[in-house]
Order: C-alpha cells, then structure tokens, then sequence
C-alpha cells in the first residue's frame, strides 16, 4: 500500500474525480443552519476536499476559511472571492482564538483526530458559535436491478478495501462524543440526476476503489 493510503490521504490519487463527480450538498441545509447563527462574519471549514459543501455555504458569510490536508483536492477547488483555501490539518488551524462564528464539516469528520480536532474548535470558535458535522452515506438508486449491483459493489467486492473509520459514516456519526449542545435538525436530501458516467465517477472518487485498483495492480 502506498504512502499515500498509509498517512491517511485517501482522496490525492483522485482528486481529479473527486471534484468532478462528488454531489455538492442541499442549497436548503445551509439556509436552515445559517438562520440560527447571531453573526455571519467568518466560517471555518474543516476538510474541504475541493469545496463541495464549501460552494453552498459561501454565499452566507463574509470570509470564510476553508483548509484540507491535500493540496491535490485544493487545487481542484473554485475560485470564490470570499473564500481563503489553505493546506492545514483540521486538528490545528492557522486561526486565532475565538474568531470563528461557525465551523462546518462535510464528509470529513471520520478521519480526523477527534481528541484534538475537539480542542481546536474550542480554541477558534466563538463563545456564541455553532459547529455542524455532516455527511451522506450509501447511494440508493432508483433503478432496483442497477441498486443491486452497486450495493454488491460496496459491500462485497470493495468490503475489505473500506477504511475502518468509514464505518462512522455509515451509522451516521451516532456514536461520536460530541462535547457541544445538540440541535435537532429538518432531514435533508443530496438527489441527483447521474448519467452511467456520472455514477461510474463517484464510484471512482471513493477511498476503498482506490485501495482495490492499487492492490490488485488495475491500471
């Protein structure tokens, strides 16, 4: 297995597939968060990868920071004139203290250091501040027999390529300790309209596809 998968970057092979295939997230989730925050000022975003989430949320504040490990998925992101994209871990920011008025996570979470990440909000955001962990887990497609096999596909075949911290993503986070306040929220939906190609490119970005092509020697 390559440096790469062994550090826990999972995602600089593909970068490319990545940003061209990943869903972005619902217009309507960010306006329902944002509503609720006293101030607008400054966003941190942790794990950004190419600016899925980052694309939905910039529109609602002033600056935001948006930092990822891999400089591969950053340069794939889009120029946004209120947006600061830098190479940091999540665990430890270029931020000051307690100037953040809201950090938002998307599809990230799994793979920081929770202890640490923990300390690190602490320290940046506001005392009035909100953090949001969000994610999306399995595809269901509306066609059965082609659901079918894409199940197949996730369970069995790349089953045993999946990283361990995946499973968080698939129970949904319910077992993370999350030291703040809870606030129930609406249930929102990613729907998307995929071509064969669209869908084979988002089987392409994920984690465990890659572990499967690098060990099995598929070029």
């Amino acid at each position: 297995m390559s440096d790469t998968f062994s550090t826990g970057d999972y995602f600089s092979n593909q970068a490319d597939a990545y940003a061209t295939y990943r869903p972005s997230y619902p217009a309507e989730m960010a306006a329902w968060i944002v509503q609720h925050l006293p101030r607008r000022e400054l966003a941190w975003e942790c794990g950004c990868g190419s600016g899925q989430a980052t694309k939905i949320f910039a529109p609602h504040f002033q600056r935001i920071v948006a930092s990822d490990l891999s400089q591969s998925q950053l340069s794939q992101a889009p120029a946004l004139p209120n947006v600061v994209w830098q190479q940091t871990p999540a665990e430890k920011s270029l931020l000051p203290n307690h100037c953040v008025d809201f950090i938002f996570v998307a599809q990230a979470f799994h793979w920081f250091e929770p202890t640490a990440f923990w300390q690190e909000v602490n320290r940046v955001l506001r005392t009035d501040g909100w953090i949001a962990i969000m994610s999306y887990g399995k595809c269901r497609i509306d066609n059965v027999a082609v659901d079918r096999i894409c199940h197949d596909l996730y369970e069995n075949v790349l089953g045993p390529y999946w990283p361990p911290e995946r499973r968080l993503v698939e129970e949904g986070y319910a077992s993370i300790d999350f030291p703040f306040s809870r606030v129930s929220s609406p249930p929102f939906q990613i729907v998307c309209s995929w071509t064969l190609e669209q869908l084979l490119g988002y089987f392409e970005s994920w984690s465990a596809t890659q572990r499967y092509i690098q060990d099995n020697s598929i070029s």
